[in-house]
């Protein structure tokens, strides 16, 4: 069995609160963009990834993905 089968049950099934929405949730957390070390709730992880993104994205025009080459 792998060590996050054995060790991470436990994990799952605690009771977290997160620092960025104040919001109570069951589960692994996510780990924040911001610093890299700040565990935050799935559902703001998925969120600041998404806003990453597509920030990512904003510099790049339509024309540079339909460019031909």
């Amino acid at each position: 069995m792998s060590k996050l089968s054995t060790s991470g049950s436990k994990a799952a099934k605690e009771r977290h609160k997160c620092p960025k929405c104040g919001k109570e949730y069951i589960g692994y957390p996510a780990l924040s963009r911001e610093d890299n070390k700040t565990k935050i709730c799935p559902r703001c992880g998925l969120s600041e990834a998404l806003f990453f993104y597509t920030e990512n994205l904003n510099g790049c025009t339509c024309n540079f993905w339909l460019k031909e080459k």
